[in-house]
């Protein structure tokens, strides 16, 4: 806020010196780590995050105050357990102290190589037989990887840092039977998808598997993934050599769209594929007519969520460019003789009503209006 209102003699009056800030988030750290009462965890947590957030608008141009805040922002997140809060805004003043973003994500590395380490030294300690990495230490390595990740934009390419972790933590926590290590290995493999076509290529297949075969939270997550990586890469991660052709996309997507046993996978498909349509990135309208029948499907009335994102999406579709409001007048007919046809086949059975055809027919006239276009 004094930033964004130029209010300097506020924050030269008000607030400590960058090096005397990181001695006071050290000190809260420190409380944290020698807690007795855990009810007072959640208290000094928000305290942390508090300082943490000021931090990552802080004035480091102080070299001694800078190299104090990344003594003590590595330190916590090497040798503490943070909470995912803590570890995402830590990361965010990381990357605010960081040269740039390379040096920035090879910090993290080191500071994940470090938590191993430090792990396997002390099952040594210890004398255990069979010294291996524990869940716990895999599960906030990845924690870790998963924030720097979000706040990585340059391409993968020459970036050691990431492909290092992709071969040493990444691919082996998507191969893990642990449900959460695998599904926080597949979020951060999706987000390195997003930094490189071709690892966005060859991933493809697997995110898919995931989608058709996985339990539920990881087809939850892999759907958003699938869905980003189109946003982010377009058409050209289908159709290319030992890769996923067109075909074969859609018709996972058709499936993934009609069967209602996961209303949030049904959900978020429907509005990924209404994105990919009004960004132009899909053109198909064999699937596009899916989306028509699936909103009027009775069988689909209690998802809310799904219905919410047909009933604003299909209309900013059709009314956004004359391209697109002709592709619903070319599917409109055909979609409205089927469900014209299933209304008849649900009333002689006295199923769950359907949307009647005369309330469908208005819509349908409505989105196909050239006066609706905008401009």
């Amino acid at each position: 806020h004094c930033f964004n209102n130029t209010l300097n003699d506020t924050i030269d009056a008000n607030y400590p010196e960058s090096a005397e800030m990181a001695n006071l988030l050290s000190r809260y750290l420190e409380a944290r780590k020698n807690l007795e009462n855990l009810d007072d965890a959640e208290d000094l947590d928000f305290v942390i995050e508090q300082l943490l957030t000021i931090g990552v608008n802080y004035d480091f141009s102080d070299e001694i105050g800078r190299r104090a805040m990344l003594q003590v922002i590595r330190s916590s997140l090497t040798h503490d357990r943070l909470t995912d809060k803590l570890i995402k805004v830590s990361l965010q003043v990381l990357r605010k102290l960081s040269i740039n973003e390379r040096d920035f994500c090879s910090m993290v590395n080191e500071i994940i190589t470090d938590i191993r380490d430090n792990d396997i030294d002390q099952q040594e300690a210890d004398g255990t037989t069979e010294v291996r990495e524990n869940e716990k230490t895999t599960i906030h390595c990845l924690s870790i990887c998963k924030s720097m990740l979000e706040l990585t934009n340059e391409p993968l390419k020459d970036n050691i840092s990431i492909t290092s972790l992709i071969d040493t933590l990444i691919n082996p926590a998507v191969r893990n039977n642990v449900s959460t290590i695998r599904e926080l290995g597949t979020m951060a493999l999706g987000l390195c998808c997003l930094l490189d076509l071709e690892l966005a290529t060859d991933q493809l297949y697997l995110f898919g598997l995931c989608l058709s075969k996985g339990h539920e939270e990881l087809r939850v997550i892999a759907i958003k993934v699938m869905f980003d990586i189109l946003s982010v890469h377009g058409s050209k991660v289908l159709d290319v050599e030992d890769g996923v052709d067109s075909l074969s996309f859609h018709k996972l997507l058709y499936r993934t769209l009609k069967s209602s046993d996961i209303p949030e996978v049904q959900a978020l498909t429907a509005e990924g594929l209404c994105k990919l349509y009004l960004a132009d990135i899909l053109s198909d309208d064999e699937l596009f007519e899916t989306l028509i029948l699936t909103y009027y499907n009775p069988a689909n009335a209690s998802n809310q969520s799904l219905l919410q994102a047909f009933t604003f999406c299909l209309p900013v579709y059709c009314f956004s460019h004359a391209q697109h409001q002709e592709r619903m007048s070319r599917v409109a007919a055909d979609a409205f003789k089927r469900l014209y046809t299933a209304h008849v086949d649900e009333r002689d059975e006295n199923e769950q009503e359907m949307v009647s055809p005369s309330i469908i027919l208005q819509q349908i006239v409505h989105w196909t209006d050239p006066n609706n276009v905008v401009n």
